[in-house]
């Protein structure tokens, strides 16, 4: 089977959860079966970024004369990047569902009503791909997707964040990784530091894309770190006091699942993927409560010793369950169900 994979419009090194799941899903597909072939379609941008046996850059809007030409069987691409018209099965996949709500940023592509237009697209498409159950639940709610048309494939964990790593910043800190938008609500984060900075002995690390709600002066104890290497990632969630995760409706859990391999303590809203791979390892706070968040930030300042161990040997425990291979394993099902269906 030829395999198409869309990166076409994905920022290398800007492109958050689904850059991850794709990059290991190159990784993967080929190890998990050696009849399945990988096709990448780029863009002058990442074109040298994603390392495949063949590559086809695509200029502008072309995607669909450049799958033709390539002859894949079935094309995995997003959601927010579903062609209209392409010569094989599509396999779209979605890390998330704000788009079918009109706050996704996709009215350029969709045109003037690109909810109404995407759920008519999906109604035509046999199966998708959905990287968590609350993901999949908010396909049906919000695009009438039913359950069944759905494949979920959690995303899996680097082996890296399981491996020593020294920290670039010196403790003590709070991390938080993820862009700066506005719905990521990293400036909920700074108004509950804010409240406490007086009376905890921690600073906080944000580190990540700049967003649209990009802070023009951070404060004396806030680091800002744009981007940096996935071992130096590793070593900050190491030796941080917490990881906090913001995002109240995350489609993934990815960053949770990354600072759980590494041993952090996880702070994080029970909604989205987060309480659904969570477990009882990480610390639940109300995303809509300020003086919750306080609350959390309060008591990873003053955990014991033998609680912060055994949330992190929970966590370690509970990430172990999430692997890129077992993420391939599920995302060649559903492109095999593409193609069986059309």
């Amino acid at each position: 089977m030829r395999i198409g994979i869309n990166t076409v419009g994905i920022a290398p090194g800007w492109g958050g959860a689904e850059e991850t799941f794709l990059r290991h899903l190159l990784q993967e597909l080929s190890r998990f079966d050696a009849s399945a072939a990988v096709v990448v379609f780029t863009d002058p941008e990442n074109h040298t970024s994603f390392p495949s046996n063949e590559r086809h850059e695509v200029s502008g809007s072309a995607i669909e004369k450049a799958v033709s030409r390539a002859g894949v069987d079935v094309l995995l691409t997003s959601v927010m990047r579903l062609p209209s018209r392409v010569s094989c099965p599509v396999l779209p996949y979605a890390t998330h569902a704000r788009f079918l709500s009109g706050s996704g940023g996709v009215r350029g592509l969709f045109g003037s009503s690109p909810a109404k237009t995407l759920k008519s697209r999906l109604a035509n498409v046999p199966v998708l791909l959905a990287t968590s159950k609350y993901v999949q639940q908010e396909l049906l709610t919000l695009g009438e997707v039913p359950l069944n048309k759905t494949v979920i494939a959690h995303l899996g964990v680097s082996t890296v964040f399981g491996e020593p790593y020294q920290s670039i910043l010196d403790p003590p800190y709070v991390l938080t990784v993820g862009n700066t938008n506005g719905w990521k609500r990293t400036k909920t984060l700074l108004d509950a530091f804010r409240r406490v900075q007086d009376e905890v002995d921690f600073s906080i690390a944000v580190v990540g894309r700049p967003g649209d709600a990009e802070e023009e002066s951070w404060g004396d104890r806030v680091f800002r770190i744009d981007r940096i290497p996935e071992r130096h990632l590793a070593g900050l969630y190491q030796q941080c006091e917490a990881f906090v995760r913001m995002a109240p409706n995350d489609g993934t859990g990815i960053t949770i699942l990354e600072a759980m391999a590494s041993g952090a303590v996880v702070l994080t809203p029970r909604s989205g993927a987060p309480g659904e791979l969570g477990g009882n390892a990480p610390i639940y706070y109300n995303s809509d409560s300020l003086d919750s968040l306080v609350g959390v930030l309060r008591r990873v300042n003053s955990m014991p010793q033998d609680e912060r161990e055994r949330r992190a040997a929970l966590g370690r425990q509970t990430a172990q369950g999430y692997s890129w291979e077992r993420c391939a394993g599920q995302v060649l099902k559903a492109l095999r169900r593409a193609v069986e269906s059309s």
